[in-house]
């Protein structure tokens, strides 16, 4: 027990102290303006305006699935540097509304609205075109090339991360956004002198979106001739500027949060701009990443130190038990099959509710909710193999005390709050808004019952004799069989970026399933500990990824 008590304090302490110190460290970040606009569509979109003190300004493009909060590190710096920043969210994005189309590498829509930003960001700050530099982030950075060629006069200068165009086949961005880069004119037409202004381009070694290769065939067509990372041509006062520069293992997903590629990019718009402050030091972003790593793991400490008091599902005995574990687990894995179908069954009628679609977090609720529904008509039919009984799991019983429920729902509260706070430092704004809380609803009703049963069968599990550690292991692997699956998927696409993403949602779904243990044991009621699970679940996932639309 005294483990435990320690083990939870120091997560609490983690937890606590984390906030406290990132807020410390970017104090002048707290100094921001929400602006509204609409867009020619008629789309409202939701930015954020940063005050500087310099007559110079940046407008930080996130990138595809995420939002402007994932753009905090470099706005900080830029920020401590003097610059005005503002920041908006796309169509489908974030907190704006809108979706995002299938085709979603025609960016057109996605340029008109930066242009409509930087009118927003001009009246604000009384800027002109030439003292604003445009810094995107793949699919950002993408918008900003192809915006800067339809503005009317040239922006200072464009710094591209991980830039989401190719010049060559690319099998991840063609199956994902449906759209060959070599059809489209713009991308064509791309040269020495269109855009007409001076370009960065930074990627790193490990960059799967703009590989190396890529980099070199678009930086070469940016600039009539080959150049080497690290090499210029052109020059900042004719607006002919051309440089690219590559960071050694560097993964797509995290060119926004690498302090040497933050320093680099304050630098280089300093150059565009030509305003002079003080040096950047990268430990400030360092430290950041730091703190959110300590950060994660205080999140799992608490949860762990309350897990490991977790007690059975129902005190009740079971009406199911499992007559040979072996047999058992191996065909709960096949069961994957006919679950694979349904979870596609139900993800396309999901496809048919008008509130903008969220394709990319559709695997957890096929997965999950498929096997959820499978298990439900197996057990109530009593075709689960080398098990006895049909549901329900346990007799009826009287419920434990209502006290309970509240302790239950005070803590996923708790928790709620907490991850909110830690992934608004600077990772994501995290919880749904709009149809995003629709989507939250619908998924965590049918997500809650592959939640529930999962309960069960561990209880079941442990009730068996001659069960090993090994076993509940597997079984708890069965049940992210799909996941696993999922990430070999976009390996063998070579996605990079794709299966680090898939890792985070792994991560995310282990402290689901420790969190579940904490609600189970202050609630003990298995379909209240499901249904907050689900909750956390898509609080965590949901704002992360794209709403699309027909």
């Amino acid at each position: 027990m005294k483990n435990k008590q320690r083990i939870l304090l120091h997560g609490l302490s983690i937890v606590l102290f984390i906030p406290v110190f990132l807020l410390t460290l970017q104090a002048s970040f707290l100094e921001q303006t929400p602006v509204q606009f609409t867009s020619e569509e008629a789309v409202k979109l939701l930015g954020t305006f940063y005050p500087g003190d310099q007559p110079a300004g940046v407008i930080l493009l996130e990138g595809f699935g995420s939002d402007q909060v994932n753009m905090t590190s470099l706005l900080i710096e830029f920020q401590q540097a003097g610059f005005n920043g503002f920041t908006f969210d796309f169509s489908g994005h974030g907190r704006s509304d809108g979706t995002l189309g299938f085709d979603n590498a025609q960016t057109d829509t996605q340029a008109r609205q930066l242009i409509r930003a930087m009118d927003v960001f001009k009246k604000q700050t009384g800027l002109e075109n030439s003292q604003i530099v445009l810094v995107g982030h793949s699919l950002g950075a993408r918008v900003a090339l192809q915006a800067a060629g339809m503005l009317p006069s040239p922006p200072a200068g464009l710094i591209l991360l991980g830039t989401q165009v190719n010049l060559s086949t690319n099998i991840q961005s063609e199956f994902f956004t449906g759209t060959s880069d070599t059809n489209l004119d713009w991308v064509q037409n791309l040269s020495p002198t269109q855009p007409a202004t001076n370009i960065v381009l930074m990627s790193g070694t490990w960059d799967d979106i703009l590989t190396p290769s890529a980099a070199n065939l678009l930086i070469e067509r940016l600039s009539g001739k080959p150049i080497s990372p690290g090499e210029t041509t052109g020059s900042i006062e004719n607006n002919t500027y051309r440089s690219y520069v590559i960071f050694p293992r560097i993964l797509h997903n995290y060119e926004v949060f690498t302090p040497s590629i933050i320093e680099k990019s304050v630098q280089v718009a300093q150059n565009f701009t030509q305003i002079q402050t003080e040096p950047f030091h990268q430990h400030f972003a360092a430290l950041r990443i730091w703190a959110w790593i300590f950060g994660l793991i205080g999140l799992f400490l608490l949860v762990i130190a309350n897990a490991g008091r977790a007690q059975p599902t129902n005190k009740n005995k079971l009406r199911l038990e499992i007559t040979n574990p072996r047999k058992f687990l191996w065909r709960k894995l096949f069961l994957w099959l006919p679950a694979l179908l349904v979870g596609a069954l139900i993800a396309g009628l999901f496809f048919l509710v008008p509130a903008g679609f969220p394709a990319f977090n559709m695997i957890y609720i096929a997965f999950l909710g498929g096997y959820g529904v499978v298990l439900l008509i197996f057990y109530w039919r009593g075709w689960i193999p080398a098990t006895s009984g049909k549901l329900p799991f346990t007799e009826k019983s009287k419920p434990s005390s209502s006290k309970r429920i509240f302790f239950a729902i005070f803590a996923a509260v708790i928790l709620l709050l907490l991850t909110t706070i830690y992934t608004r430092s600077g990772w994501f704004f995290i919880y749904p808004f709009k149809n995003r809380l629709v989507w939250l609803i619908l998924f965590s009703l049918f997500t809650a019952l592959g939640f529930w049963i999962g309960q069960y069968e561990n209880q079941m599990l442990n009730q068996t004799n001659g069960v090993s550690r090994f076993h509940k292991i597997a079984l708890q692997l069965i049940g992210l069989f799909p996941f696993f699956l999922w990430a070999a998927l976009l390996a063998g696409l070579g996605s990079l970026s794709g299966l680090t993403g898939a890792v985070q949602g792994l991560i995310i779904l282990a402290f689901v399933i420790l969190s579940g243990k904490v609600f189970q044991t202050l609630g003990q009621r298995a379909w209240l500990t499901a249904l907050l699970q689900a909750i956390l679940l898509y609080w965590l996932i949901l704002p992360q990824g794209v709403l699309f639309g027909m």
